[in-house]
């Protein structure tokens, strides 16, 4: 099954049969022979077959997520099986992109105290992609900014993060120009928060989806102010110069820590829901 997955996953890019069985190193016989095995399989036509190349039915579309799913899951599942070997259990923990600086580093070394025998798998990731992940069991807790209800899932709010505007040089909020600015997408919260309160700053010549993205912007000279944590904001305003925009608000973005229901009272996962909620409040 795994040799139709990954035909299947190489088609997906390449669209070409011919293509996929020299990237594969088969005959195209045997990528087509793949694929229909696949279709049988799942009792559908994943791919559309014409002369510009093999598209994606509907069907197909809908299975290429289970498919990747399906991949995860085995390259995991052998990585699990290899570390078991010297460990009694693995934990697999994630976090947002913008919060791993804050979290990863003191949340695993209270986990590798607390949880010697267990082994730790750590991610930082985006809302969509870790709920997915907890909801095929590729991961055990993930800390979202976008909660997803989906069955089995729990979510419990950790922590507001708050952020602040800084820039490179002293001013306030009214004088600064949005030529000037970078605007950072960290979640849809966020971003309906921010167009709320600075509707003259929400369309700016940059936008990036990354808070590193930004700081690097504001390092490099690439924009001069951005919505960054407040943890990160007053690292840059003590070591760097950075001034805080007079009279811009704080925006708070809600946090959340996502398990699924069935495993959330499991030992290695109540314990590291329980730190992660003590490093939070500190």
């Amino acid at each position: 099954m795994l040799e139709l997955i990954d035909t299947f996953l190489d088609l997906v890019e390449t669209r070409n049969f011919n293509r996929t069985a020299e990237r594969l190193g088969i005959t195209q016989s045997t990528a087509s022979a793949r694929i229909r095995a696949l279709e049988r399989s799942v009792g559908a036509i994943l791919f559309q077959r014409g002369r510009r190349g093999a598209g994606l039915t509907p069907a197909g579309v809908r299975f290429e997520s289970y498919a990747r799913a399906m991949k995860l899951s085995w390259n995991m599942a052998r990585q699990e099986i290899g570390v078991l070997d010297r460990y009694d259990a693995i934990l697999r923990i994630a976090t947002q992109v913008s919060l791993a600086d804050r979290l990863i580093h003191e949340w695993v070394s209270w986990l590798r105290r607390q949880l010697p025998t267990t082994a730790i798998h750590v991610e930082a990731d985006y809302s969509a992609r870790m709920i997915s992940d907890i909801m095929f069991g590729n991961l055990d807790v993930g800390v979202v900014y976008t909660p997803q209800y989906l069955p089995d899932l729990e979510y419990e709010l950790l922590m507001e993060e708050p952020f602040q505007l800084v820039a490179t040089r002293e001013i306030a909020i009214e004088d600064l120009d949005p030529a000037d600015y970078v605007r950072v997408s960290y979640s849809p919260l966020f971003d309906k928060a921010h167009a709320d309160l600075l509707p003259h700053l929400h369309r700016p010549p940059v936008s990036v989806g990354l808070g590193s993205l930004a700081l690097r912007f504001l390092r490099e000279g690439g924009a001069k102010a951005a919505y960054l944590p407040r943890a990160t904001a007053s690292r840059l305003v003590a070591e760097l110069g950075f001034h805080v925009v007079r009279g811009a608000a704080e925006i708070d973005q809600p946090v959340y820590v996502v398990t699924r229901i069935r495993q959330r009272h499991h030992p290695p996962i109540r314990k590291a829901l329980s730190a992660l909620k003590l490093i939070a409040s500190s």
